[in-house]
Parts: C-alpha cells; structure tokens; sequence
C-alpha cells in the first residue's frame, strides 16, 4: 500500500515539474535578467543559475562599450 503511495506522490511532482516548466520564458536572454541584473558578470564570464520557473541556463557575459553592445549569451539547459 506504501509503494502505492509514493509512486501516486512521484506522478504528481513529475506533473508539478512540466506544468512549471511550460511557464519558463521562452526567450533566455529576456530571462536571464531575472536572475542576474545587467553588467553583473564580466565579458566571456560564464554562470549558471536556476530561474524562478525551475528550469536551469547558462549564460556568458556580453560587453557594451562605446557604441559596441555585444548582449549576454543564453540559453536553457
């Protein structure tokens, strides 16, 4: 009755798991600002964080200097 349980509690965290997924944003780039304000990581740095929407990304950082904006790099993982 106990395994009956746990797997009935295993299918509705998977569920939980894929709703929140679909609300991630679909542009990373856009996303990424929530997790890390604009020029908080170096040219070429690389992070790696988890957004509010559960999905992990990574991204490298971008430069802007003079009229030169090379924006961050992102995508989901």
């Amino acid at each position: 009755m106990r395994a009956i349980g746990l797997i009935i509690v295993g299918m509705f965290a998977g569920l939980a798991w894929s709703v929140e997924a679909k609300q991630c944003p679909a542009d990373p780039f856009l996303a990424s600002k929530t997790i890390w304000n604009w020029g908080e990581f170096r040219t070429g740095e690389v992070r790696t964080g988890v957004h509010p929407c559960g999905r992990k990304m990574t991204c490298i950082g971008g430069k802007i200097s003079g009229n030169v904006i090379i924006k961050r790099s992102c995508h989901w993982d």
